[in-house]
């Protein structure tokens, strides 16, 4: 089908403070052609995208861990699992991805539960670059595929899988 939107599924966004976007693009060029609130951000293609055409998105972003298992929303009892503690950062569920699509149904993207999983994942390859400003002092990670050095970063490689978590 031809699309005149994309949906993206953007979790880190459901905890007040932890998503920022600072900037995004559709083929090289800044769009302000976007809608985000809650888990949804919806953009608005200035052309619609014919199927079997493929266009590249840039998203600039900012990731502010929220305190692990402190919730401000009395109404949002799901168990948090994305966020630090003084033992470990989680990244779980921390990149905004675009949800998978059914011809004639449209874009798949459930509410949050307060358990079990929400979010639908098409297959995708990963390829994920980590770099830590004090490498001396840089935290173990534990990550969806092995590290390999890759200059002053280390890189991460996981082929058909549905979600990368650190």
């Amino acid at each position: 089908e031809t699309l005149d939107n994309l949906l993206l599924a953007v979790e880190a966004n459901t905890w007040p403070g932890s998503f920022i976007l600072d900037s995004l693009t559709v083929d090289g060029q800044a769009s302000t052609a976007y809608t985000l609130g809650g888990q949804r951000l919806e953009i608005n293609l200035s052309e619609p995208l014919a199927p079997g055409v493929a266009l590249t998105l840039g998203l600039k972003f900012q990731l502010i861990l929220p305190p692990r298992n402190v919730n401000t929303d009395p109404n949002d009892v799901r168990p948090q699992i994305y966020g630090w503690t003084a033992q470990a950062s989680n990244l779980t569920h921390w990149y905004p991805f675009i949800v998978p699509y059914i011809p004639g149904t449209g874009w798949v993207l459930h509410k949050p539960w307060s358990y079990g999983e929400h979010l639908v994942y098409d297959a995708a390859d990963f390829e994920v670059n980590l770099r830590f400003t004090d490498a001396a002092h840089a935290p173990v990670v534990a990550a969806s595929a092995p590290g390999e050095p890759n200059g002053e970063w280390t890189r991460y490689r996981l082929e058909k899988a549905r979600t990368f978590a650190i």
